[in-house]
């Protein structure tokens, strides 16, 4: 092999160590970067760490006082609502499809924008007991937030969707079982079908105007009675 060939190899043999070498050293940079970046950020965050605190009184109209805390660790927001008491309209028809009626959660910065809610449907609570009674409901949950997000949280507001009142078929009065006739004789009022449609059990309302039992039920135009099973 001759002299240049030799000198050459060893140029490139140079080159190569070096881009090597800038690769290591990049690296090493990017990790120490990350690592104060990360660290720069575990130490903007760790305040809020700490507990936060809220609270609402929903006596009027609701019957109920509202107290939560949150946290805010590792990106996530721990979250946990209690609504002392338990008036009766919780237990209404109104309310009885969980899913799509309860409360919601505004979360509102020091200028009183909203920047974050959270809906907590009736069907997502836990009850909570006492001498086995219900006196509340509690809801717990964790999700992610940004830090930026967080630290704005000045308030927390609470909407709702529930009904306070009876719906009129509700407010007949309860006659024992003995006494309930057909639900689908003709000739009767709405609110005498639902009543007798009760002898078979609760009666759910399974839609606007729908009323089940198990498998009978009765089905509505306002008050005109569409269908009886």
């Amino acid at each position: 092999m001759g002299v240049a060939m030799k000198e050459f190899f060893r140029g490139v043999l140079k080159i190569g160590v070096a881009i090597v070498g800038s690769i290591v050293v990049l690296s090493l940079i990017g990790g120490v970067i990350a690592w104060g970046v990360a660290a720069y950020n575990r130490h903007e965050a760790k305040p809020y760490q700490e507990v936060k605190r809220w609270e609402s009184d929903l006596t009027d109209p609701l019957t109920l006082k509202m107290a939560g805390k949150t946290k805010l660790v590792d990106g996530r927001m721990y979250a946990e609502f209690t609504f002392d008491g338990y008036p009766p309209y919780l237990t209404y028809a109104a309310n009885a499809n969980s899913e799509h009626v309860g409360f919601s959660l505004k979360f509102i910065d020091k200028d009183g924008f909203e920047i974050a809610t959270k809906n907590l449907p009736l069907g997502d609570a836990l009850k909570i007991h006492t001498k086995g009674k219900i006196v509340g409901l509690r809801y717990t949950y964790d999700e992610y937030m940004p830090l930026e997000t967080y630290e704005r949280f000045e308030n927390v507001r609470v909407g709702w969707n529930l009904s306070t009142e009876k719906a009129d078929w509700e407010n007949a009065p309860v006659v024992a079982p003995k006494e309930f006739g057909d639900p689908c004789e003709p000739k009767i009022s709405k609110a005498e079908r639902i009543k007798r449609l009760a002898k078979y059990g609760t009666v759910r309302q399974a839609g606007e105007d729908r009323y089940e039992v198990g498998s009978h039920g009765l089905a509505f135009f306002g008050n005109e009675l569409l269908r009886c099973y």
